[in-house]
């Protein structure tokens, strides 16, 4: 599909543009004038054939949505966006969500300032072995949950700069990351979080864990260390999560942990 005639500069939305163009093998929208484009929400969304895409050149300076702005893309391998002004967007969630055979991607030039909803932003990545975020500014955010969900290849994370001092939801954040061996979530600050479920459900290889995570205000913590195969010791002396309520399958299946301190949990609502 050739669109190299298209006079784009006057759109402002181009919000699911492409969506669900299902058969759709290539596209060519390297000339496009973004310039006065203030959303693009789901643009490519559901492309599912499609093997490359070029956005390059795409001025993206007063864009606040790219929330599903590539997800299903499930055969593109390389995406290149670190031209990408995204000072102004407030919304990322499920941005590169199934982009399954993605395995680069360069999101460190980010500015994510005003990002409030990171949920699912890299969901079911299965390829990308590397996700550098630790450029990011995510004092705005509130949601992170599936954010690295199903990130089946992901060796490292390094999450040192993160704030989450926002954040109400870390649902199902880290499930299924398979590969992933080690995890320092030492720094986070989770006061106003709510939900811990699934957290780090199925992380298979995961033997070393630093967190000293703030439980005051969680309410779920089901499943959340479910099926961790190698750790053996998980320090929760922290934990007190006085409105805490379901605790279901939270440390299930954890063959080789030996130790668990959970001394100060309040249990008195579960």
């Amino acid at each position: 599909l050739s669109l190299k005639e298209f006079d784009t500069s006057n759109v402002k939305d181009m919000s699911y543009m492409f969506e669900n163009c299902q058969k759709l093998k290539a596209i060519d929208v390297a000339k496009f004038d973004t310039n006065k484009v203030n959303n693009m929400k789901g643009m490519f969304k559901g492309c599912k054939i499609l093997n490359s895409l070029d956005v390059s050149k795409f001025k993206t300076d007063s864009v606040t949505d790219m929330s599903y702005m590539f997800s299903e893309c499930n055969l593109i391998s390389n995406l290149e966006v670190s031209n990408f002004n995204t000072a102004k967007v407030k919304d990322m969630s499920y941005m590169f969500s199934y982009c399954r055979y993605l395995n680069k991607l360069d999101v460190s030039t980010f500015t994510t300032n005003s990002v409030t909803n990171m949920k699912g932003m890299f969901h079911y990545c299965y390829s990308l072995r590397e996700i550098k975020v630790n450029n990011f500014n995510t004092e705005s955010v509130t949601d992170m949950s599936y954010m690295f969900s199903h990130c089946n290849s992901l060796l490292d994370l390094d999450l040192s700069s993160f704030v989450t001092k926002n954040v109400i939801s870390f649902y199902h954040m880290f499930s299924y990351n398979e590969y992933l061996m080690s995890l320092d979530l030492s720094k986070f600050e989770t006061s106003n979080a709510e939900s811990m479920s699934h957290m780090f459900d199925n992380c298979q290889r995961l033997s070393s864990l630093k967190i000293n995570l703030d439980t005051k205000s969680v309410v779920d913590m089901s499943y959340m260390f479910n099926n961790c195969l190698k750790l053996t010791e998980l320090n929760l002396e922290n934990f007190e999560a006085p409105f805490l309520i379901d605790m279901s399958y939270m440390f299930s299946n954890n063959k080789k942990l030996q130790k668990i301190n959970i001394s100060k949990l309040n249990t008195n609502q579960v």
